[in-house]
């Protein structure tokens, strides 16, 4: 049975009222064996099942990806950047998209300032080729220096 301290500080680390389910589970933890190279289990503690790999994990309910748009001073001085990248390839190919098709636009919001703004791609997951781009936050305009 364990300590009330015990339950406390489980619940602090699982988030949640600690149970002895909780108490099991934190029992298996590894840890390391001084004197010996890499991690053993407690003893009594079974051990733990590995995620699945990524190749085996389902693809996500909504295919999307975000990007970060922005027109930004260069570091010399001399003029600006236009910067984007995806958190995956998706999303830097849907900015590329929305670029080619609503530059007019989104020159008509920002003209020659300094911006930034995140974009929404939504894919394809079977060939990976944007479908829909669209800003997800507000446009941010940089002062000037």
């Amino acid at each position: 049975m364990l300590q009330t301290t015990e339950y406390a500080r489980l619940a602090l680390a699982f988030g949640r009222g600690a149970d002895e389910e909780d108490a099991a589970r934190a029992a298996a933890v590894r840890v390391e064996a001084p004197g010996r190279p890499g991690p053993r289990l407690r003893p009594g503690a079974e051990p733990r099942t590995r995620p699945a790999r990524r190749r085996d994990r389902p693809e996500p309910a909504c295919p999307v990806d975000y990007t970060y748009l922005g027109r930004l001073a260069r570091p010399d001085g001399n003029g600006n950047v236009l910067v984007f990248t995806g958190i995956h390839p998706q999303g830097t190919l849907g900015v590329v998209d929305l670029l080619t098709s609503e530059i007019a636009t989104l020159w008509g919001q920002v003209g020659e300032s300094r911006f930034s703004t995140v974009v929404g791609v939504e894919y394809d997951p079977a060939t990976g080729e944007p479908v829909r781009a669209e800003p997800a936050s507000p446009l941010y305009r940089h002062e000037e220096t």
